[in-house]
């Protein structure tokens, strides 16, 4: 073992840490998106409503940190599964339009034409039944639609969960999806309605038609359109008498 000289310093530079931040935050922030509604705006489209209204709206702090670890995490992923030589930065495979649906979409592998979508998740334990998946199911559905397959996939990298000895490491946690041709194409009618819905409340003052987001995504700690939504039936009550 080396020995530290003893007169060293350490000082926490705050400074250099706000650098960091804002630099990933710009690189981050190149990357292009299409203008249309994405699959993403249709599972939140409250959420959606006022991010596209707000044009100065910017990622907080938490979601560049997270952004850019799941971004990082996913090339390494892909890179691996399309045997790659090294890292491929290109995070999924490339943005769509589903002209059936009027919407974008953006899957992260076609694994021999199954759309397979790649998680990165802090949870201790991996899921253990479809409500714990419930989410990622609703993302995967819609690519599945899009691409009219009746089979998709969820890969999770779990980062912190446990093994037989109680450590924690990563591992990964793989989820084949399989539905019926009649639910995915009732799937897909769900999927044109919201977005029938939330392009004409884009036309409007007032986010009209439009259900509240999820709970666990509502909340002044958790949205920054917290004050300026006010959802109703939630803003000014404790969580517990939430709609």
């Amino acid at each position: 073992m080396l020995t530290i000289p003893t007169d060293i310093r350490v000082d926490a530079d705050h400074k250099e840490e706000k650098r960091l931040l804002a630099m990933s935050r710009r690189w981050l922030e190149k990357e292009k998106r299409t203008p249309g509604i994405h699959v993403s705006d249709i599972l939140d489209p409250m959420y959606a409503w006022y991010s596209k209204k707000d044009k100065k709206s910017k990622m907080s702090d938490r979601e560049v940190t997270t952004f850019l670890v799941g971004k990082i995490l996913h090339a390494f992923i892909i890179s691996a599964m399309s045997a790659e030589d090294g890292l491929n930065l290109s995070s999924d495979e490339g943005s769509k339009h589903s002209k059936k649906l009027g919407i974008d979409y953006s899957i992260d592998f076609l694994d021999e034409k199954i759309p397979a979508e790649i998680k990165t998740s802090r949870s201790k334990e991996p899921a253990s039944g479809i409500k714990d998946l419930a989410m990622y199911i609703e993302q995967v559905l819609c690519y599945m639609v899009a691409e009219n397959s009746m089979v998709g996939k969820i890969w999770v990298l779990y980062l912190n969960a446990k093994d037989h000895e109680n450590r924690t490491c990563p591992v990964y946690r793989a989820y084949k999806l399989t539905v019926s041709q009649k639910a995915l194409d009732e799937y897909g009618r769900q999927i044109v309605k919201t977005e029938k819905t939330l392009s004409k409340a884009l036309t409007m003052a007032k986010p009209v038609g439009l259900e509240p987001c999820r709970t666990w995504k509502c909340g002044e700690r958790m949205c920054k359109f917290w004050h300026t939504c006010k959802p109703k039936g939630r803003y000014g009550f404790p969580q517990s008498r939430w709609k």
